[in-house]
């Protein structure tokens, strides 16, 4: 698959709020990258809560590494996720046990490989958008500093019996790759009525604008309302309900967006 001109992800876009971009890496492959995640957290809980840091403390979004959170302490879901980028490359990978344990240093690996293969399909589709909004690849890819990218391998725990639901939203970003998940389920419109599954084709991910990504481009491109619905019967296994890989880009290093804005549809 060719990768899309401006106008094709504008089509499709303006079609289904997503766009169908092609990707170096398979659907074998980024399920063997998410079965090094489930490995690295095996790990010993205490292992894992070192690998966390804060960019901004006043950015919801700016966390690096592993986090866990729990319907106990008041969140939303039960689930673990893990944001690898530069900074992670930086910061995280200079703590002993990202070399001394195997599972850490494989997970890490596989990280390494799919954020870069991410960067480039994001770098190829800015190139497209460069033709019409001249300067937008330089504001994503900033000579600077490192760019506000985030990797995220998401995990979310057995929920019981019934549909496993993430709540719609929309991204608080610029644009999101959705790169992989375990299972079918992934729903996207415009809003809760035009909501629709998505169909996965191998070698392919999907394009999706996010809240602040009009604001550099154009109307044109509405923000991609979305949630996941999931039936019992495609459980990953019996402690895990699904994963995704998901790539978010920003422009922004000060993103102060809330969650209330995220969880809210617009029309």
């Amino acid at each position: 698959m060719k990768n899309l001109s401006f106008d094709q992800i504008l089509n499709e876009v303006k079609q289904k709020n997503y766009a169908v971009l092609p990707f170096g890496m398979s659907k074998a492959d980024l399920d063997g990258a998410a079965a090094d995640f489930m490995e690295f957290l095996k790990i010993p809980q205490e292992t894992k809560d070192k690998f966390y840091f804060k960019l901004d403390p006043k950015n919801h979004g700016s966390n690096i590494g592993y986090v866990r959170k729990s319907k106990a302490v008041g969140d939303g879901d039960n689930k673990e996720y893990f944001h690898y980028n530069l900074y992670a490359e930086d910061l995280l990978v200079k703590i002993p046990e990202s070399d001394s344990i195997p599972a850490v240093k494989k997970f890490f690996d596989s990280a390494r490989k799919i954020y870069a293969l991410a960067e480039n399909a994001l770098g190829e589709t800015m190139k497209e958008f460069d033709n019409k909004y001249p300067g937008i690849y330089g504001k994503f890819f900033r000579k600077d500093t490192h760019p506000f990218f985030y990797l995220r391998f998401l995990k979310y725990d057995i929920a019981g019996k019934g549909n496993f639901l993430a709540r719609a939203h929309y991204d608080r970003g610029q644009c999101t790759l959705a790169l992989a998940e375990s299972a079918p389920g992934l729903r996207i419109g415009r809003n809760d009525a035009t909501l629709k599954e998505v169909d996965r084709v191998d070698g392919t991910i999907l394009f999706m604008p996010a809240l602040g990504f009009s604001d550099i481009t154009s109307t044109d491109f509405t923000p991609a309302w979305h949630d996941v619905v999931q039936s019992s019967n495609d459980l990953y296994n019996r402690d895990v309900a699904r994963w995704a890989i998901v790539f978010f880009a920003d422009t922004r290093v000060d993103n102060y967006m809330t969650m209330d804005e995220a969880h809210t549809a617009k029309g």
